[in-house]
């Protein structure tokens, strides 16, 4: 069961919440920090690194010689990353999404396929045994989605929670289409309750299991709590603005550490997805 995490804003508490899930589960668990451009959840968990392996891609470099300059390349490429130039092309690599188009496209075979690293996995261990799995784009990169689902591919634990990036875009989508369960982390504000409502609209064409999480509490959630009932969203979880957590959240505490009371809520949330996606 992939359980995932996500907000439609950052700084929402999202990593304080995938983490404190994952800690509270009794049974064998992962975690997958799929934040990949800035992964937070080590600083929270502080995880022994085992092992690391790099992401490739395959990019096109021109064979000058084999080019006649046809430019279907250049055609086919709707991200720009393969330009015309006075009968030959320019290839803008960082601009590539491997789509592979243009390979199959050149009649002359002046394409090569070269390797192009756009990040790692970062494997290790939480406490007893506990899976911790980073991905960490490369400083510049673009290509997200392709190292999320890299990522996903090793999902094999019983149960594993997904870290994953906040907003609507398709690094957000393409973990939500691999969610069994889906919990939004809402900020208690109208910019965050606006922000919600947009990624909701998203992952509503899924066809999900999914609740929230209410953070930072201060005011008056009336309009909030009406939108969850209507469209039939669990609230999970209400957690007051607190300035002591938000001091120790800042530390790398989580939730568990700071007020071990919170165990015995994220315990109840488990019952609540296990019961939901298992128990109909």
């Amino acid at each position: 069961m992939i359980v995932s995490v996500s907000s439609g804003k950052g700084g929402a508490g999202k990593t304080t919440i995938s983490t404190s899930l994952f800690l509270s589960y009794e049974g064998k668990v992962a975690i997958f920090d799929c934040d990949v451009e800035e992964p937070d959840v080590h600083l929270f968990l502080k995880p022994e690194i085992e092992d690391e392996k790099s992401v490739y891609v395959e990019v096109p470099e021109l064979i000058k010689n084999k080019c006649d300059g046809c430019h279907k390349c250049a055609e086919i490429c709707e991200y720009n990353a393969i330009m015309k130039l006075k009968g030959s092309v320019l290839i803008f690599e960082d601009l590539c999404h491997s789509c592979g188009g243009c390979f199959r496209v050149c009649p002359r075979d002046a394409l090569l396929r070269k390797k192009k690293e756009i990040g790692k996995i970062r494997y290790g261990t939480v406490g007893k045994g506990k899976k911790f799995v980073e991905g960490k784009l490369n400083i510049g990169g673009t290509l997200t989605t392709h190292l999320i689902k890299e990522m996903l591919k090793e999902v094999s634990s019983p149960i594993t929670v997904v870290d994953g990036p906040p907003g609507s875009s398709c690094p957000s989508v393409s973990i939500m289409e691999k969610s069994d369960y889906i919990i939004f982390v809402v900020e208690a504000t109208p910019y965050g309750i606006s922000d919600f409502k947009r990624i909701f609209m998203v992952a509503e064409k899924f066809n999900k299991e999914m609740g929230i999480v209410i953070n930072k509490i201060s005011g008056d959630i009336t309009e909030l709590k009406d939108f969850c009932a209507d469209k039939g969203i669990e609230i999970l979880l209400e957690i007051p603005f607190d300035l002591e957590i938000a001091k120790s959240t800042s530390r790398g505490e989580n939730l568990i550490e700071i007020n071990p009371g919170f165990l015995k809520e994220f315990k109840r949330i488990w019952d609540v997805i296990i019961g939901g996606t298992h128990g109909k």
